[in-house]
C-alpha cells in the first residue's frame, strides 16, 4: 500500500491532532450508528480509495444532527480532504463550511483552516520521484480520452445517448452531441479524441447504416463530418498528432465476405480536408482498439494480431515516411494500449505476461528496441485502459472496479414478500458472472462466466458454470465457441431433458456459426442450425437467441435484424416466419406451455410490452406507458397467467420496480422494487424457478469505472 506523505508539521498542529484523538477517544455518548458510519467512510477512503464513496458516507454522518458534533466535524473535514484527493475545488468549499458551522470544535476547525490556507495559498507537495496513483474520478461512466492539459475527459452518456465531457477541476460534465437516439435509424457516438490544444475533439457516430468521423469544440460548437462511409469502412480515430494536421485511425476497406477478407488500414486523416491516406494495411489480421503518435509526429505505434485467427496482440512500429516498419514488442502474451513517453524515448503498455494487467515499457533508439521490456506498475485490473500521457508527463487509465455475480432468493410474486436474503452463489475469482437460467427440473443453474479470452475475428470465448442447487457444487464448462459482445448478447436455454445447453455462436476450428448444443457435462458440441462462417460477413449471424418450445422438436429464434421471430423444427428444418415487426425486438421469453411468446422493443423504440401467438398471428398489448421508460420482460409466471417485467426509466439512477400484468390483460400490478430485493447493487437478468418461488439473479457491485491518475512514472 502507497503510504501517505506528509508535510513536517508545526507544534500546533501536532497539538490539535493530539486534541482529536482525546475527543475521540473520550467522546461517551455519540450515536453508534454514525460512529459505524464514519468508520467506514475512512475504510472506504483509506483503504479502497473510494473517494466519491467515502463522500457520500461522511456526508451522512454530517447531516446526522444527533451525532456528536466533534464526530459531525471530522467527517465534514474528511470530506474536505477526499474532494483535495480528486483535485476538485469543492475542498476549499467544505473547509470554509467546517469553520463556519462547527466553530465551537476548534482542534479540528484548527486542522480545517490550515488547509484552507494551503490551498488558498496554491501550496505544493514538495516534488517527489516516488510513484503517485490518486483516483480522480469514481463512479465513472463510458470514458475515452483525458484531454493532454489533464482537464477534461470525453465519456459515453449512455442514459442521454451522447458524448460528453467531465472537468475533473470543478466536477461539471455536459452533453456535447444531442442527436443520439434508439429509434431507427439509431444514432449513437462511439470513439473520441483530443486535440492538442484540448479545445477540439474528433469523435466516431453511428447513424443508421452509415458511420462519420466529427470534429467539435469541447463546448458542443461547430460540429462538422469530416469524412464518412458503410460501417467500419469510415476512420476510427485513436489519436491526434501533435502539430494539430492529422487524425491517427483505424478503418476496413472493400466489402469483405469473410473475417479472413478482412482488410484492415492504419490510416491518417487530414483535419483540413478529411482526405484519408493509407499508412498500413493487413489482410485477415484485425488491430487492437489502440495507438499513438511519437511526441514529433516521426513515428506512430499500434497494436495489432499476432497472426490471422491469434487471440493475442504484439506491438509495431511505423515511420510515418513509409519506408520502416518493424515489431517493437514480441511476446507470448497479449500486448496493447501503447502510448509514447514525453520524450519519445519509448512507450509503455498493458500486457498481460505475469497473469495480471500490468503496465509496461520499453526503451528505443531511433525507432528501434534498445533492451528488453520491464515492468512499471503491477496489477492495475482485469478490464483496464490507458487514456493518455498529459502534458505534466502523468498518466492516466480507467478501471472497471465493478463485479457481476448470481444470487439465489425466493419471492411471492402475489404478495411481493421477499422470503429469503439473496444468497451469492458464484465464483468470486471471476469477475463476470451473469445470464443464470435453471434446468427443466430447477435442479440446475447454468450461467455464464467471463473467460476474458478473446480472438479478434471471432470475439470472445464463452464459458459457463454449471451449478447444483441441492449440493450446492458447480463444475466449469469452457467452449470453443464464440460472439462478439462477450456475454453480452448471449443468453444460454437448456434443452428440454435438461442435459445440454442451446447456445448461439462462432466455432474458429470448422468456421461455423449458428445454434449449437453443448454437453454440460463433456462440453462436447453437435449443430443444431448451422452454416458455415467464411461465406459470411464478420458481423452477421443466421440468428439470435434461440429458445426450445417444450415440444423439444422446434426451436424459436430472431432473425439478426431482430425484426422476425422464426420457428425452425430441428428435424426437418422446416421454418415457419411467425411474426415481423418494422422495429427491432430487444427481448423476449416463452410461456411454460409453450403457446406464447411475450417481448418488447429495442430501448424507447415502443414503451410496451406485447404478446403473440408461437403459432402466429397478431400482436397484442399488454401494457404500455407514456413516460420514456423501456418495460423489460422477464418471464411468464408458472401458471402462464401473468408476464412479468421490469420497470424503470433507462438511467441507473432510476428506481426499478418487478410488475405483472395478467396474460389476457388488465391493469398492472407492482410486485416490489428491486432496491427492496438487493439494495447493494444493481439487478440484472432474473429468471424464476419452475416453483413459482425461487429466483436466480445476477446483480453488479461495486463502483463501476474509476479513473486513476499516475504521477511520476517516467522518473522511475
Amino acid at each position: 500500500m502507497e503510504e501517505l506523505k506528509m508535510k513536517p508539521s508545526s507544534l500546533s498542529k501536532l497539538i490539535a491532532l493530539f486534541v482529536i484523538l482525546l475527543i475521540s477517544y473520550h467522546t461517551p455518548s455519540f450515536s453508534q450508528d454514525a460512529e459505524k458510519l464514519y468508520q467506514k467512510g475512512l475504510v472506504k477512503e483509506e483503504g479502497e480509495g473510494s473517494l466519491q464513496e467515502a463522500i457520500d458516507i461522511y456526508n451522512q454522518v454530517v447531516e446526522n444532527t444527533s451525532a456528536d458534533r466533534s464526530l459531525r466535524a471530522k467527517a465534514l473535514l474528511h470530506i474536505g480532504i477526499c474532494y483535495e484527493k480528486l483535485g476538485q475545488e469543492n475542498a476549499k468549499r467544505i473547509y470554509r463550511k467546517l469553520i463556519t458551522d462547527f466553530a465551537d470544535q476548534e482542534a479540528i476547525v484548527a486542522i480545517g483552516r490550515e488547509k484552507l490556507s494551503s490551498l488558498e495559498a496554491g501550496e505544493k507537495v514538495p516534488e517527489s520521484d516516488e510513484l503517485i496513483i490518486r483516483q480522480v474520478w469514481s463512479p465513472a461512466e463510458d470514458v475515452y480520452k483525458v484531454s493532454p492539459d489533464g482537464r477534461y475527459i470525453t465519456y459515453i452518456d449512455w442514459v442521454a445517448i451522447e458524448l460528453a465531457v467531465k472537468d475533473l477541476k470543478t466536477g461539471e460534465a455536459w452533453n456535447i452531441t444531442d442527436k443520439g437516439t434508439w429509434k431507427p435509424p439509431m444514432q449513437y457516438p462511439d470513439m473520441s479524441v483530443w486535440a492538442p490544444d484540448s479545445k477540439h475533439i474528433a469523435y466516431f457516430w453511428f447513424n443508421g447504416d452509415t458511420t462519420e468521423l466529427h470534429i467539435i469544440n469541447a463546448d458542443g460548437s461547430e460540429d462538422r463530418i469530416i469524412c464518412n462511409g458503410l460501417g467500419n469502412n469510415t476512420p476510427w480515430p485513436v489519436d491526434w498528432s501533435s502539430d494539430g494536421k492529422y487524425i491517427l485511425a483505424f478503418n476496413n476497406s472493400g466489402k469483405e465476405t469473410s473475417p479472413m477478407d478482412i482488410v484492415d488500414q492504419v490510416v491518417l486523416v487530414t483535419v483540413a480536408d478529411g482526405s484519408i491516406r493509407v499508412l498500413d494495411s493487413h489482410k485477415g489480421i484485425q488491430s487492437g482498439c489502440c495507438g499513438s503518435f511519437s511526441p514529433g509526429n516521426q513515428y506512430i505505434t499500434y497494436a495489432h494480431q499476432q497472426e490471422s485467427g491469434s487471440e493475442n496482440n504484439d506491438i509495431f512500429l511505423l515511420e510515418l515516411n513509409g519506408t520502416r516498419k518493424g515489431r517493437i514488442v514480441t511476446d507470448p502474451a497479449n500486448d496493447i494500449n501503447p502510448l509514447w513517453t514525453p520524450d519519445g524515448s519509448g512507450i509503455i503498455f498493458i500486457s498481460d505476461r505475469l497473469g495480471t494487467k500490468d503496465i509496461w515499457s520499453i526503451q528505443l533508439n531511433n525507432g528501434v528496441p534498445a533492451g528488453e521490456a520491464e515492468i512499471v506498475k503491477t496489477n492495475l485490473g482485469e478490464r483496464t485502459y490507458l487514456m493518455g500521457v498529459t502534458n505534466d508527463e502523468s498518466v492516466y487509465y480507467s478501471n472497471l472496479s465493478a463485479r457481476e455475480d448470481v444470487f439465489i432468493t425466493k419471492l411471492d410474486f402475489m404478495s411481493g414478500e421477499i422470503l429469503s436474503e439473496p444468497q451469492k452463489i458464484s465464483s468470486t475469482s471471476v469477475e463476470r458472472n451473469n445470464k443464470p437460467v435453471w434446468s427443466p427440473d430447477g435442479r440446475y443453474i447454468a450461467y455464464c462466466e467471463w473467460t476474458g479470452r478473446q480472438n479478434n475475428s471471432l470475439g470472445y470465448q464463452y464459458g459457463f458454470v454449471i451449478y447444483d442447487s441441492e449440493t450446492g457444487n458447480s463444475h466449469d464448462l469452457v467452449t470453443d465457441l464464440y460472439g462478439s459482445g462477450g456475454n453480452y448478447w448471449l443468453q444460454p436455454q437448456w434443452s428440454p431433458d435438461g442435459k445440454s445447453l442451446l447456445i448461439h455462436g462462432r466455432t474458429g476450428k470448422d468456421k461455423l456459426q449458428g445454434f449449437f448444443l453443448v454437453d454440460i457435462n463433456t462440453g462436447e458440441r453437435t449443430s443444431v442450425f448451422v452454416k458455415d462462417l467464411e461465406p459470411l460477413l464478420a458481423n452477421t449471424q443466421i440468428g439470435i437467441f434461440p429458445k426450445y418450445l417444450n415440444n423439444g422438436q422446434e426451436i424459436i429464434y430472431l432473425s439478426n435484424d431482430r425484426k422476425t421471430f422464426i420457428r425452425r423444427n430441428i428435424a426437418t428444418k422446416k421454418e415457419q416466419k411467425i411474426y415481423t415487426d418494422e422495429d427491432e425486438i430487444l427481448h423476449y421469453t416463452l410461456s411454460p406451455d409453450g403457446s406464447q411468446i411475450a417481448f418488447g422493443y429495442f430501448f424507447n423504440n415502443r414503451n410496451a410490452v406485447y404478446i403473440i401467438p408461437t403459432a402466429g398471428g397478431e400482436k397484442r398489448r399488454l401494457v404500455g406507458y407514456e413516460e420514456k421508460v423501456t418495460p423489460y420482460v422477464i418471464s411468464f409466471t408458472p401458471d402462464n397467467k401473468y408476464v412479468l417485467y421490469e420497470y424503470g426509466a433507462y438511467s441507473e439512477k432510476e428506481s426499478h420496480e418487478i410488475m405483472r400484468v395478467p396474460v389476457t390483460g388488465g391493469d398492472p400490478e407492482r410486485v416490489l422494487a428491486l432496491e427492496d430485493l438487493f439494495p447493494q447493487g444493481e439487478v440484472r437478468n432474473i429468471e424464476i424457478h419452475p416453483d413459482g418461488q425461487q429466483v436466480v439473479l445476477d446483480i453488479i457491485l461495486g463502483q463501476g469505472m474509476e479513473v486513476w491518475k499516475v504521477e511520476n512514472l517516467f522518473k522511475k
